[in-house]
């Protein structure tokens, strides 16, 4: 997986989990290991190089997108525009809620929103509170894609992400 900072409040993960690589610009701590759980997020073999994720972000109208937090406010406004510039947006999640929105299915787990729209992308339109939750559940249904938009994100959180990211890495090697 790579980290890279767009603009201070704007994370993209890219994920390939085949191989989980970690890469932070502003990051270069090395962690102590005690402080890496052990935890896979994934269970497919991993890529041998780490321009097997490229493809990734390649993206434009063949990409399949999903909105988490998608009936919120600012979520529901940048579907709009999304769509109105032709973006692929499939459908999105909303916890709780099963549906439609904006003619588009809603489903209630990113894991569920996986296995029946297939995404290649997900963008995170959720509180500062439920972001880290919103990225590590992405991670966890292994959407090759991530884009979180949050201002806000309490550092604990980021940190925790952080972490886990770095143990998949511990894991590869």
């Amino acid at each position: 997986m790579s980290v890279k900072y767009i603009k201070p409040f704007l994370i993209i993960f890219q994920i390939d989990h085949h191989r989980m690589a970690l890469r932070a610009a502003s990051n270069r701590a090395i962690l102590p290991r005690g402080l890496l759980q052990s935890r896979s997020f994934s269970n497919t073999p991993r890529a041998q190089q780490y321009s097997d994720t490229i493809k990734n972000l390649q993206i434009g109208q063949h990409t399949r997108v999903i909105f988490q937090g998608f009936t919120g406010r600012v979520a529901t406004q940048n579907a709009k525009e999304s769509l109105e510039y032709g973006t692929n947006i499939v459908g999105g999640v909303t916890p709780g809620k099963d549906g439609e929105h904006l003619g588009r299915p809603v489903l209630p787990t990113v894991k569920a929103a996986k296995e029946q729209l297939k995404p290649d992308a997900t963008a995170i339109y959720v509180a500062a509170q439920h972001a880290a939750g919103a990225i590590e559940e992405a991670i966890e249904a292994e959407i090759p894609l991530i884009v979180a938009v949050a201002e806000h994100i309490p550092l604990h959180d980021i940190l925790r992400v952080s972490l886990r990211a770095r143990s998949m890495l511990q894991e590869c090697l």
